[in-house]
């Protein structure tokens, strides 16, 4: 994880340098064990190895780590997670339109999310990476871990599969990514409809 980390380091700094500078100092120790009480969970390593590094960018840093997908603050994180749970108790969605252990951590514009999922819906495989769209009955889970996830993504830029100028680093290779994606990660994507039930 700590080597990926590095690449990722080295090639923001050389390729997106003014990103680089505004992302947020990581978070320390005590940080992460309060977040872990406050959500009442156990995080996987390399997810807090990763936010160790880095804290995401600031609330009012709107542009992207990959894609179009901003890169979210703990901060950002838990205010999406209350939020979204709240959306859920108070109506009568398929349970799996949202659940309360999907963690957010990239955002756009458009409400979807990629979310670190700590109980293993579809799968039973816990701390895998799915896409949450909020207008969408699909769920997709893309990754079997957080590490594949970071590997898939480093990969990729360093094969230049994003291209675009310093505020954005749009997917020009859709179907090499989709192809690299799967080398990665063997059984992926996993889809899952979850429909609205009504009021």
């Amino acid at each position: 994880m700590e080597e990926l980390i590095q690449r990722l380091d080295s090639w923001l700094r050389q390729n997106r340098p003014d990103y680089y500078k505004k992302l947020l100092p990581g978070l320390t120790e005590l940080e992460l064990t309060d977040l872990e009480k406050e959500l009442g969970v156990e995080l996987p390593a390399d997810f807090k190895t990763f936010y160790r590094w880095r804290n995401g960018q600031a609330e009012n840093q709107f542009d992207s780590l990959v894609s179009n997908f901003m890169w979210m603050n703990i901060r950002s994180v838990i205010q999406s997670l209350n939020g979204m749970n709240e959306i859920m108790a108070e109506n009568d969605f398929h349970p799996y339109w949202w659940r309360a252990k999907w963690m957010p951590f990239l955002t756009n514009e458009h409400d979807t999310e990629y979310c670190l999922d700590l109980e293993g819906s579809f799968t039973e495989v816990k701390g895998q990476i799915l896409l949450f769209l909020n207008d969408d009955a699909i769920r997709e889970v893309f990754h079997s871990s957080f590490y594949k996830w970071l590997e898939t993504v480093v990969i990729a830029l360093e094969r230049g599969l994003f291209r675009g100028d310093e505020d954005d680093t749009r997917l020009q290779e859709y179907e090499t990514y989709s192809e690299l994606e799967r080398e990665i990660n063997p059984g992926y994507p996993i889809r899952h409809e979850a429909r609205f039930i009504g009021n």
